[in-house]
């Protein structure tokens, strides 16, 4: 975290601010507009789909493509009328190979996703644990090079508790996600 507020801080948070408007967040607001928000710290949040379509940058040669669940979409007459939406491009190769060097630590060593196992797996993956204050959110985006997984665990009324972190529920949900979109794993069952 420290790395992220120093970077912010250091390039400026409305420069900062310019690639996050490039990959559709929808709920950023000018009040966002501060180094709060280089550790997630937007007005009102963001969801799953957000983060795991902003993530997907990182698999898709640092373009941002707006998601869509449409694979196609034919008139009367059987002709194709769909369009993919346009790519953004809103990373360069250099900037790509730097965050997903930094990111791919998340699953190696004593990273918040090590727990998973993942690192002795043939697959590479890359991610990032977040836990907001008095363990109300807890996050783990992440992705493959052929999926890209954003969990989100927490009570909908906001409250807070005592064992809720990023790199608990979040990490062992997205590896069981991952397995099964890969190896179509049988997800796993967790209790509290």
């Amino acid at each position: 975290n420290g790395a992220a507020y120093w970077l912010a801080n250091a390039i400026g948070i409305d420069y900062g601010m310019k690639f996050i408007d490039k990959m559709g967040f929808s709920r950023v607001v000018p009040a966002d507009h501060t180094l709060a928000a280089a550790l997630g710290g937007l007005t009102n949040g963001t969801n799953t789909l957000e983060m795991a379509s902003a993530y997907g940058v990182f698999t898709n040669n640092g373009n941002y493509t707006l998601p869509s669940c449409i694979l196609s979409m034919q008139n009367m007459n059987k002709m194709e009328i769909y369009k993919d939406p346009t790519e953004v491009k809103v990373f360069s190769s250099t900037t790509m190979s730097t965050m997903e060097d930094i990111m791919s630590g998340v699953f190696s060593g004593s990273g918040t996703a090590a727990s998973t196992g993942w690192s002795n797996t043939d697959i590479d993956a890359a991610g990032k644990t977040g836990t907001t204050n008095d363990s109300k959110d807890a996050w783990f985006t992440g992705y493959t090079p052929y999926y890209t997984i954003s969990v989100w665990t927490g009570f909908d009324d906001n409250r807070s508790t005592s064992y809720l972190y990023g790199y608990s529920y979040p990490v062992k949900i997205w590896k069981s996600a991952m397995e099964y979109m890969i190896d179509g794993k049988e997800p796993a069952h967790f209790s509290e």
